[in-house]
């Protein structure tokens, strides 16, 4: 992407991949997990994101149990050929040992994930004892094509959010939308969307099963579905509008200040054109009406944060997002990331006991860990120390006993 922004006028008002590779790497650190696997989609795109994690995780100590490629389809046509497929991943995915899942999160991939750990046995799905590590493209309330399908999968996850502040009035504003309004032509095709009905004026002949009022109320709708608040990509989209209104407003303001003549009168200028409002976008820092300074670096990106976010997930298809930390990237090194454990609701399974993400057992005192020949570094034997020979360090164990 940068690469992209040095050849054409694109800002960015979502701080960098790179960062939330930084941050998955810190998180694993943070809770000491070292035998992870890595789910991704079946393209270039997830081949980046796999081997880009597999060249910061041996920087690390840290060990890829397995990568699992999810299939790409372009239908429902084409996803009923790959069932076989798709069940092959999720008996990989249920019945492996490995605690910690780290998933390249895009919107395809997750749709393809949730469909299909919910595919085969949804009551025994349900009890899969994982620790999801989402990357920030995923949003439960942005599912809407699977919007039968419960969140449950995923309890107790993790994932990284753009960080977002709530904007005074947002719900005001989601509580006055009309959707018989002409000026805003998304709003019919989301309302029967999201309330399953149609409009009778779509259709003249048709009776439809289920007819829009337009009295529908959006606060009614489940939260998988539609929030009330304000997203982290809602929350982009907003800074990156008036990001643009405040260029447009600084390039008035000045061609108002040098377009008087000498006798008073105002010179004729011509229309501003769109490339001058690269300089002053690249140079624009702002508070918005949250309070939060929104800035560009020179790479056209915006200077912003992650947040941590932990998915607490109820049998009635409802959730509840819980901050649990920050991702900072202009903080010092080694202090991006700052967490919140006491706050983390992890998966019933494991007993609101933090996972262990290790390849084996520590070895106790006395023992010191014997490489196992053929198999990652992360995974060793435990063997006693010879007579005379101690060993006394926890956390994995010596790699030799000393004298």
């Amino acid at each position: 992407m940068s690469e992209v922004i040095q050849l054409s006028p694109l800002y960015r008002v979502v701080p960098s991949e790179e960062h939330q590779y930084t941050g998955i790497v810190q998180l694993l650190l943070h809770f000491q997990w070292n035998w992870v696997s890595i789910v991704a989609a079946n393209d270039d795109k997830g081949e980046r994101f796999e081997q880009t994690l597999a060249h910061m995780f041996s920087q690390n100590a840290i060990c890829i149990a397995f990568v699992q490629r999810i299939p790409t389809y372009r239908n429902t046509l084409e996803l009923y050929g790959m069932l076989d497929r798709f069940q092959n991943m999720t008996v990989l995915l249920t019945q492996t040992s490995v605690n910690v899942c780290i998933v390249s999160a895009d919107s395809e991939s997750m749709n393809a994930l949730q469909l299909a750990l919910n595919m085969f046995d949804p009551n025994s799905m349900t009890t899969i004892r994982k620790v999801w590590v989402l990357t920030a493209h995923f949003d439960f309330s942005s599912q809407i094509f699977h919007r039968d399908l419960g969140p449950q999968v995923f309890e107790g996850a993790l994932s990284f959010a753009v960080h977002f502040t709530h904007v005074q009035g947002f719900q005001t504003f989601l509580e006055s939308l009309n959707p018989q309004s002409e000026e805003d032509g998304f709003i019919r095709t989301f309302w029967q969307q999201a309330f399953d009905c149609v409009f009778p004026d779509i259709d003249a002949d048709a009776e439809p099963v289920n007819s829009c009022t337009g009295e529908e109320k959006l606060e009614s709708l489940p939260g998988p579905f539609f929030e009330m608040s304000m997203t982290g990509q809602s929350y982009s989209i907003y800074n990156a509008v008036y990001a643009v209104a405040h260029a447009l407003h600084a390039m008035y303001s000045s061609r108002t200040k040098y377009g008087i003549t000498g006798d008073g009168g105002t010179l004729k200028l011509p229309t501003p054109q769109a490339f001058q409002l690269h300089h002053l976008l690249r140079m624009r820092s702002f508070n918005n009406s949250a309070g939060e300074k929104v800035c560009f670096d020179e790479n056209g990106e915006v200077l912003g944060s992650f947040d941590m976010i932990n998915w607490v997930t109820f049998p009635n298809k409802s959730f509840l997002r819980v901050k649990i930390g920050r991702m900072d990237p202009q903080a010092l090194p080694g202090r991006q990331l700052t967490m919140n454990d006491s706050v983390i609701t992890w998966h019933r399974r494991f007993h609101q006991v933090t996972p262990l993400a290790q390849c084996n057992d520590n070895c106790h005192p006395g023992y010191s860990r014997k490489k196992k020949e053929g198999n990652p570094f992360c995974c060793y034997d435990c063997v006693r120390c010879p007579e005379g020979k101690i060993s006394n360090q926890k956390g994995g164990g010596m790699k030799r006993c000393t004298s």
